[in-house]
């Protein structure tokens, strides 16, 4: 739970404004499978054979 706790932290550093914060609570994932799947979809396609 703690990583996954740190991996919602990171999400929301990047957050700009309250109501983006609002949005990623709604988006939050419930399990750390889940978060992990989450942060390889940002991975830009010209970098995914790496990962």
């Amino acid at each position: 739970r703690l990583r996954w706790a740190a991996c919602q932290l990171d999400t929301m550093k990047k957050c700009l404004t309250p109501a983006m914060i609002r949005t990623e609570l709604k988006r939050i994932p419930e399990s750390l499978d889940q978060m992990y799947d989450r942060i390889l979809q940002t991975v830009p396609s010209v970098h995914q054979r790496f990962v």
